[in-house]
């Protein structure tokens, strides 16, 4: 492991603003199992940062990068869902390999990632490699409410739209948009991660 990188990352997360240094807080209010939550993930994001071909050190001790960090790296430690945290954590890979500044679309990047819940990700991925949405893929039946709230709030974002209707299937297309936000968080990585993780707790 890059002991560089690491003194990078583990300097950034002691200054989160938790009301006083995270070192403090960590010995005499979090439990364990969330100190080991916050080890785990910064040990996995340094992981991801060392896959990152030719990285900018010096992008990594930028305001903007540390504005991004203290955001999403909070976000993913409190997140209870542990697919959302993994999609937290592939947007910081994401911001760390493409040296992203603070703009408005990348704003309303990382707000769509907490508002969206996993099923509304779940349809991107199906909708990006399959272009159907079936009205049931399991029963055959009519879409669930659950699901048809998930595909409004998609199209309501503006990410993705439908080009097509018939018999028991929908045809769906995701906007540039939709493209856009679908590269930004990585989704196919992190569903693939959840695959395997499942595929392993099951030898």
């Amino acid at each position: 492991m890059n002991s560089h990188l690491k003194n990078i990352v583990v300097a950034t997360v002691g200054t989160i603003p938790f009301g006083g240094g995270v070192s403090v807080l960590i010995d005499k209010y979090i439990p364990d199992n969330l100190q080991k939550k916050r080890d785990k993930l910064i040990d996995t994001f340094l992981c991801d940062l060392e896959s990152i071909e030719n990285i900018d050190e010096d992008f990594l001790r930028s305001e903007d990068f540390t504005m991004f960090f203290l955001r999403i790296f909070n976000k993913a430690m409190i997140e209870n869902n542990q697919i959302k945290s993994k999609i937290f954590r592939s947007i910081l890979k994401t911001i760390a390999s493409q040296n992203y500044k603070i703009d408005l679309e990348i704003e309303m990047f990382i707000k769509l990632t907490e508002d969206l819940i996993t099923h509304q990700f779940y349809f991107l991925y199906t909708i990006k490699c399959e272009n159907s949405i079936y009205k049931n893929a399991i029963y055959n039946t009519d879409l669930k409410e659950h699901e048809i709230y998930s595909l409004t709030g998609l199209e309501n974002y503006g990410l993705v739209k439908k080009v097509d209707s018939q018999h028991n299937k929908v045809d769906y297309k995701l906007t540039e948009l939709g493209e856009r936000f679908y590269l930004f968080v990585d989704y196919e990585n992190v569903y693939k991660e959840v695959l395997d993780e499942l595929n392993l707790s099951k030898k």
